[in-house]
């Protein structure tokens, strides 16, 4: 009896994912206002995991999903994101919600005007 309490449980199966490779692909971005492209295209490009991390969670409950969006993103003359929004969205919500959520908290150099950028992003599994 006594041995019996102290038998534990073997751990649970976890389902491997059936993709291998994750990849959210930047494109060019369509810039409106005063900001260089390279600029833009680099803070983009060092924010790209957190955008990946939106993806991967996502997956998680959908192992076949993948689309893409178009992010626009409002800058305003302090280098603050004043608003993200979804446009040509065939990604999930939930993912176009969390990478907007990302994209609020990114810090740009301060432009002399407010700008305008078009970000087209594509998630997909290999």
């Amino acid at each position: 009896l006594g041995e019996a309490l102290n038998q534990t449980e073997p751990p649970a199966q976890v389902q491997a994912p059936t993709w291998s490779t994750v990849t959210v692909t930047l494109g060019t971005p369509n810039i409106d206002g005063p900001l260089r492209p390279e600029l833009v295209t680099q803070v983009f490009r060092r924010r790209q995991n957190q955008l990946k991390y939106c993806y991967e969670r996502a997956l998680n409950q959908d192992p076949s999903l993948s689309g893409s969006l178009t992010a626009r993103v409002v800058i305003n003359t302090n280098g603050v994101v004043e608003s993200v929004t979804s446009e040509d969205q065939t990604i999930d919500s939930t993912v176009a919600d969390c990478v907007s959520s990302r994209l609020k908290r990114m810090a740009f150099p301060a432009p002399p005007l407010s700008t305008t950028i078009w970000l087209p992003v594509t998630f997909s599994t290999h």
